[in-house]
């Protein structure tokens, strides 16, 4: 092989990997913002309807004391409920932390085990069937690695439509509560 052919492989080759991590890291990242977004719209839903019962609880005792009824700011907490729905800064630095966390405790170990197995076929100028057959670490390595890799990304395929079930009808919920928060006097 000439000096030319080798470099176009050997560039062939980093490209993809920095194609598949890219992939994978932006899937991560949207995979860890669709959770995060479903468990911070059922705390905040949580927290809004403890909120609203405390709120009807302190009108009847109000009532029954014969005390003025408090004022009930129906078009500001409307706003705070809806702006506590949405992202903030912190919400998204989370989610890139835990996404970046995700993505190299999962997907690094599986690259790095690639390049290894490239550099030794390489340096041995073996084929891939002689490196199967020869039991080396690195290639153990990268077969366990990217095993549990797939099987991880299987799992939340399998998983996804569940969730998204979930989160939908966790968004008619949250839709049931403006309604409620609106309709509240």
């Amino acid at each position: 092989m000439t000096f030319l052919a080798m470099v176009t492989a050997q560039l062939t080759i980093v490209s993809m990997m920095v194609v598949y991590s890219m992939i994978s890291f932006f899937a991560i990242l949207a995979i860890v913002m669709v959770y995060y977004s479903a468990f911070k719209r059922q705390i905040v839903l949580f927290e809004t309807h403890e909120k609203l019962e405390i709120i009807k609880v302190d009108k009847v005792l109000s009532h029954k004391r014969g005390e003025e009824e408090p004022v009930f700011d129906r078009q500001a907490y409307l706003a705070s409920f809806k702006g506590a729905l949405m992202f903030s800064k912190k919400d998204y630095k989370r989610v890139f932390k835990f996404s970046f966390i995700v993505f190299f405790v999962l997907v690094m170990p599986f690259i790095v085990s690639f390049f290894v197995m490239t550099a030794e076929v390489a340096k041995n100028k073996a084929s891939m069937q002689q490196l199967m057959q020869s039991g080396s670490w690195s290639f153990t390595f990268f077969i366990v690695n990217g095993f549990f890799l797939y099987i991880i990304w299987g799992c939340v395929a399998f998983f996804s439509p569940l969730f998204l079930l979930f989160h939908a009808k966790l968004h008619l919920r949250v839709k049931k509560m403006v309604k409620i928060v609106e309709n509240f006097t």
